[in-house]
């Protein structure tokens, strides 16, 4: 059985982006996840008879601001895991990619299946307004050094974009996009801080997926698209903000750097929490989710109830649990919702458009 595990190792960070959902976590927990800590959790990983293979999403705060942690996971995880498929995960802001880093992964890339995640927002006047350093001054042009950097080396990377209230443009957004060589995909998410402009966002969203469905000579996916258009022909939704009761349908653990284990960093719901790595092992743990999930998977479903008649729950199941339904989230969802239905609706030659839509629509 596959398990996905999100192990925060720093708890730091050398931005200070206002939206951030993981600050509260790092001020009430300073400490960086340490080596012993580390071994624990691969030890645990390679033992546990549930697990087969794994993905592991080294996350943050900022990984990057200790390349040497990050040398030491890798050591480990040769020395540690020899039965189980391991892809590993490296989400990062972009700043801090460096020659060293790219030397890692040169090194690593031999042994492991390595994939990158960039966060930016987007162009910079986008990406500059919320995704700012410490000083206040803007990450854009840091982000772009770092991206540079791994398209001088050839290496793959997608992106993760935060959509704020001033996202009003989505032509401009995806003429971007296109700009980016090496990149694979694009993950957004709708930003908890969004409390205005909400037709001119939703109308935004609307021109990217324009630009997007009809470019036939689109080498990347935006995974939100994909899981509405896979949803239309009634595939697997993976995207967890809009999987139906995620509690349920994801194996999926967080790890904070002192080895409390979470179903997910965006949930705040304190029974979450399923234990500590230091005192019970992997598949104690597992159990233990299971025990735990039954409340919160009833209280999940009572919430999704109220949305049972709501024409596009096919597509949202409700949203995600840690935003507790965000009514102005729904509001934006349902008129891109509609626009992708209609323009696929509408859309008479099916070949001629982007060529990773088309392969799902035949």
């Amino acid at each position: 059985m596959h398990y996905e595990f999100i192990l925060n190792i720093s708890h730091h960070c050398n931005l200070g982006c206002s939206y951030c959902y993981y600050r509260p976590a790092m001020e009430d927990n300073t400490h960086n996840m340490d080596k012993e800590l580390i071994a624990l959790i691969l030890k645990g990983i390679e033992e546990s008879i549930v697990i087969t293979e794994a993905t592991i999403v080294l996350h943050g705060g900022e990984p990057l601001l200790d390349k040497n942690l990050v040398n030491v996971f890798f050591d480990l995880l040769k020395k540690t895991i020899k039965t189980k498929k391991i892809i590993i995960k490296i989400q990062t802001n972009g700043t801090l990619i460096d020659n060293d880093f790219i030397e890692i992964y040169k090194n690593e890339i031999h042994y492991f299946d390595i994939q990158i995640g960039i966060s930016l927002d987007g162009y910079q006047e986008l990406n500059d307004t919320h995704r700012i350093k410490k000083d206040g001054n803007g990450s854009f042009n840091d982000i772009m050094r770092g991206i540079d950097l791994l398209v001088k080396n050839n290496i793959d990377y997608g992106i993760i974009s935060v959509i704020n209230s001033n996202f009003n443009n989505g032509k401009k957004f995806y003429d971007f996009l296109k700009t980016l060589r090496n990149l694979k995909g694009l993950h957004f998410l709708l930003s908890t801080e969004i409390v205005s402009n909400l037709d001119i966002v939703a109308n935004s969203l609307n021109d990217l997926f324009h630009c997007w469905f009809f470019d036939n000579t689109c080498k990347f996916h935006i995974a939100e698209f994909l899981n509405i258009i896979s949803n239309i022909r009634n595939k697997q939704n993976n995207n967890c903000s809009k999987m139906i009761n995620c509690f349920d349908n994801m194996n999926l653990f967080s790890i904070d750097s002192s080895g409390e284990i979470s179903h997910c960093d965006c949930i705040s719901d304190k029974r979450a929490i399923y234990g500590n790595i230091n005192n019970l092992n992997i598949d104690e743990i597992i159990h233990q989710k299971q025990i735990i999930n039954r409340k919160i998977v009833m209280d999940e479903y009572r919430r999704i109830h109220n949305c049972i008649f709501c024409k596009h729950i096919k597509y949202c199941n409700a949203g995600c649990y840690g935003m507790g339904g965000n009514e102005k989230h729904c509001y934006i969802n349902k008129i891109w919702f509609d626009y992708i239905l209609n323009t696929i609706e509408k859309c008479e030659d099916k070949k001629n458009i982007n060529p990773i839509v088309s392969k799902i629509l035949q």
